[in-house]
């Protein structure tokens, strides 16, 4: 069903790209954070940064950050979070920076600091599965760093990261000495500051967006997916909807665009066909009918096991049919976004 939605190549590897994406001199070093002393860290990215390097959602798999001279190696004590951040930039209060979509990438534990070498990205992180970040597409993004020793009895140490003071619209910091999970504000605060990171990511991804509208009791139906990641072959991949009204007919919409249908822009208003306050997020490309028993509804919706589609996005919205519902006609979920992964 969902190779009618598909119908181009990609290559699907891992991608890195880093950000700032150009920087503007003067090109300087700092040791924070990892090796300054005892410390909560954030560094805040831009949207238009990581759009240009990740041009839809994403999975991140990892962080790496430049050095550019020598420094010896440590044993840190340390653990490091993602999360989605304002559009305008970070406050001084840590928690509230980290907006929604919070994940612990590299949880709490020992981490070596590798010897720096002029020029490479040699202070690495991978994320397991469970642990990857999935940035939205449009959110800037925020790195919690929580460094509890530095290796070097928490004493500051020589160890040059690439760093910029001059990232405006790209990059912010702002950090605190002292024990990480007492620092709530930060005592130090530096707009268009930051050390220059690389960001890896995959594809095989889904995520929410728009707003679905009400039926029967105000009750809005929930969109989501079960039986894995979108990716080549996953034929137990599936669509699944809860929240609707019990026992009603209910269509699966899978489209290839989010942005037009025919001569018309993408959300629809469907008050056209007296729906008011539901929007069409997709082109009705495929529909699949089902009944939602009990308020709940699936649809199979295997991938073929080959990978040109890998890399292209299918974008899906529940419909429900309720005469109870506060338009009299239908109700609708938040539609998903998903990119295929490999």
């Amino acid at each position: 069903m969902v190779c009618s939605v598909l119908a181009a190549t990609a290559s699907g590897q891992k991608v890195s790209f880093v950000v700032p994406s150009k920087l503007n001199p003067p090109a300087l070093t700092n040791p924070y954070p990892f090796a300054g002393p005892m410390m909560r860290y954030q560094q805040w990215y831009s949207a238009a940064e990581w759009t240009k390097g990740a041009k839809h959602p994403v999975r991140v798999v990892g962080i790496a950050f430049k050095t550019v001279g020598a420094g010896s190696t440590k044993i840190l004590d340390l653990e490091i979070a993602m999360a989605a951040g304002s559009a305008f930039g970070p406050t001084a209060s840590f928690d509230s920076n980290m907006v929604k979509d919070r994940v612990v990438v590299v949880p709490r534990g020992k981490y070596p600091l590798p010897a720096a070498k002029p020029g490479q990205f040699v202070v690495k992180f991978a994320f397991p599965g469970v642990r990857q970040f999935v940035w939205d597409g449009a959110s800037a993004v925020v790195l919690d760093i929580k460094l509890y020793d530095n290796g070097n009895k928490n004493n500051p140490h020589g160890y040059p990261f690439e760093f910029t003071v001059t990232g405006f619209n790209q990059v912010s910091r702002l950090y605190s000495p002292g024990h990480p999970d007492q620092q709530l504000v930060a005592s130090q605060f530096n707009p268009n500051q930051g050390i220059t990171t690389q960001f890896t990511f995959e594809e095989g991804v889904t995520v929410p967006f728009g707003k679905g509208c009400p039926g029967q009791h105000n009750k809005i139906p929930v969109a989501s997916t079960a039986g894995g990641l979108p990716k080549p072959g996953n034929r137990n991949w599936t669509h699944l909807l809860t929240n609707a009204r019990p026992n009603r007919n209910v269509a699966l919409l899978i489209g290839e665009s989010k942005d037009r249908w025919g001569s018309s822009k993408l959300p629809l208003d469907l008050s056209i066909i007296k729906a008011g306050g539901c929007f069409l997020y997709t082109v009705p490309t495929v529909q699949l009918n089902t009944i939602a028993i009990g308020g709940i509804a699936n649809a199979r919706t295997p991938i073929p096991p080959v990978t040109i589609f890998v890399g292209f996005p299918a974008f899906a919205q529940w419909l429900v049919l309720d005469d109870q519902a506060p338009n009299g006609l239908m109700a609708s979920s938040q539609a998903l976004w998903h990119i295929i992964g490999r």
